[in-house]
């Protein structure tokens, strides 16, 4: 018999038994269902968390930090940190020798000085008081921002600037503000001032008056370019050398305001804030990391988050899959059960297909594509059933919040080619392993006790 002949009899057999067929095929349905769901959901949570540390930073990049953010941390001789114990060590300086130190490591692409700046941002009536990020216009780009708007910061600019997204949306807020709602900011068409005095004072409603000076910031109109999403750089990004510009002069008003002297030292060498440092494969974090920890910096890279997810990730999908993987078991054993019933039935049919010349090969693949074609059935069926499943959960309950995703744009579940594939295979599979012993035992039937048996 070729294996035509055979599909077409188990397509028959299974026929004459439509609703023992159909009850076998639904618990496959519900199996394969059950865990492909599963495994979509822990995928989902996989992608989803991948996406957030995404936006809050480069997966290939490490963070050097210095001590209050003045470019300084202390460590003693064997390079532990002393913090502000400074008598017992050294100064280390975020400085131009350390970046081409750190770009001197192995597996380092790029080392990106970053200068933080403290001031006041005026939309307005409404105001924004955080981290200016002044970085190089060539380095830019290797930030990885997502442009939603406009463009980025380009050599020449002075002050010209990049605005976050979620600062657009979320960071302006009223004076006195108790609760409204953030305004609506247009980035593109609204005009913005930058300064060095509190809300208050800019507005001339100031508490503490008596303790602070009466002289006012100097007012910097502010031109946003262009506005970005990503790498967890809140705030505005501006030009490194308007920047450092900018902070003497808040240095210099500070100091006025203290009753100072006017005149500033000029400084002996920049001091950055941070350095963001590039990495060639994210494989490398750890020994880039350990290198420069042994050089007695602080430093972290959301890469590491990354793994501790992906590990945490795997557990919940293997648990998911597990508890999917149940259902799955049962329907194998609703398919051996079907097939054993079907050989005790059919006892007389193998001892006439033996008698008439069928090998026991033949009577073996008879029973194994019966229990295949159940298996496979299922399995198709059951994937249609997940992706219906899925659309409802990603598009109708919007569950992704749920499964750490951000707002609209996170899933709930996922289902990837290969996990169609592998569910496919592997119903079909459960089937033929279901179908193993059943087929085993009709091919040790002698053929006469066969015809025999009513």
């Amino acid at each position: 018999m070729n294996k035509l002949d055979l599909l077409r009899m188990g397509l028959k057999n299974l026929w004459r038994r439509k609703l023992r067929t159909f009850l076998t095929i639904l618990s496959v349905v519900i199996g394969a269902t059950s865990i492909v769901v599963m495994i979509s959901l822990g995928l989902a949570i996989k992608e989803n968390n991948k996406q957030m540390l995404e936006n809050i930073g480069d997966m290939t990049a490490l963070t050097v930090y210095g001590n209050d953010n003045d470019g300084y941390i202390e460590i003693d001789e064997g390079g532990r940190d002393l913090k502000n114990n400074s008598s017992k060590g050294k100064k280390k300086t975020l400085n131009e020798d350390l970046i081409k130190e750190l770009k001197e490591l192995p597996h380092v692409t790029q080392v990106i000085p970053v200068l933080n700046l403290q001031a006041t941002v005026h939309m307005k009536k409404y105001f924004y008081t955080g981290q200016i990020i002044g970085v190089r216009p060539e380095d830019v780009e290797a930030l990885h921002l997502t442009m939603t708007e406009g463009r980025g910061i380009q050599p020449g600019d002075k002050f010209q600037v990049m605005m976050s997204a979620e600062l657009a949306q979320y960071g302006f807020m009223k004076l006195n503000d108790r609760g409204d709602k953030p305004p609506t900011v247009d980035p593109m068409k609204d005009k913005f001032t930058l300064d060095f005095s509190s809300p208050w004072e800019s507005a001339g409603n100031n508490p503490f008056e008596e303790e602070t000076a009466t002289k006012k910031s100097k007012s910097y109109p502010l031109e946003v370019v262009g506005t970005y999403q990503g790498s967890g750089e809140f705030g505005m990004i501006m030009s490194m050398d308007t920047v450092k510009k900018l902070k003497t002069e808040q240095e210099r008003f500070q100091n006025q305001g203290q009753g100072q002297k006017k005149t500033l030292e000029k400084k002996k060498e920049e001091v950055y804030s941070r350095l963001q440092v590039k990495l060639d494969k994210i494989e490398n974090m750890d020994s880039v990391k350990n290198a420069i920890t042994e050089m007695g910096l602080q430093v972290h890279g959301a890469g590491e988050w990354m793994r501790e997810i992906e590990k945490q990730s795997t557990t919940i999908q293997m648990v998911l899959g597990g508890i999917g993987s149940i259902a799955l078991i049962v329907a194998a054993i609703g398919i051996a059960n079907t097939m054993i019933m079907s050989t005790y039935e059919r006892t007389r049919e193998i001892g006439v297909m033996k008698v008439i010349g069928a090998t026991v090969g033949d009577v073996r693949n008879l029973f194994l594509f019966e229990a295949a074609i159940i298996g496979f059935l299922g399995g198709l069926f059951g994937l249609l059933t997940s992706h219906g499943v899925s659309y409802l959960l990603n598009n109708v309950l919007s569950l992704g919040g749920f499964f750490g995703g951000e707002g609209e744009e996170a899933v709930t579940s996922i289902i990837p080619l290969w996990l169609d594939f592998l569910a496919l295979s592997f119903s079909a599979l459960i089937g033929v392993f279901s179908g193993y012993f059943p087929a085993r035992r009709a091919t040790k039937l002698q053929a006469i006790e066969a015809i025999r048996t009513e």
